[in-house]
């Protein structure tokens, strides 16, 4: 879990040093080239790293680097820099709720909770 104090100072702004570190990072990690070739494949256009809804200052903090999942062909990071509005963001309020990854429970189906909570967080269920 992350430590919510150096959060609060990541998202505040990271100081000079690690500034650098998180740039030399973004621009040149091997990880970070394939999320967003990857990204720029799928979606026709740069990942937004300033000011969009998702802190990656707030991710590399915290440890985080792009991985691949099972399904996709982007590379994802961690749910510690999703802003509350990030599309997204249901996938980890479900996971602490259920206790199961959304994304692996559909093919199980989901419980009428489970159907209920997706229609109030994103307006339909599965």
């Amino acid at each position: 879990m992350a430590d919510q104090a150096k959060l609060a100072r990541t998202l505040a702004g990271l100081p000079p040093e690690q500034e650098q570190q998180f740039q030399t990072f973004m621009a040149f990690d091997p990880s970070v080239r394939q999320w967003r070739n990857s990204f720029q494949n799928r979606y026709g256009e740069p990942p937004q790293i300033e000011g969009g809804d998702y802190d990656y200052r707030a991710a590399w903090a915290d440890g985080a680097r792009p991985q691949m999942v099972p399904g996709d062909t982007v590379p994802h990071w961690s749910s510690v820099g999703k802003a509350a509005d990030h599309p997204t963001m249901w996938k980890q309020e479900f996971m602490t709720q259920f206790g199961v990854d959304p994304d692996a429970q559909a093919q199980q189906g989901f419980s009428p909770a489970m159907q209920e909570f997706m229609k109030a967080k994103i307006g339909r269920g599965f």
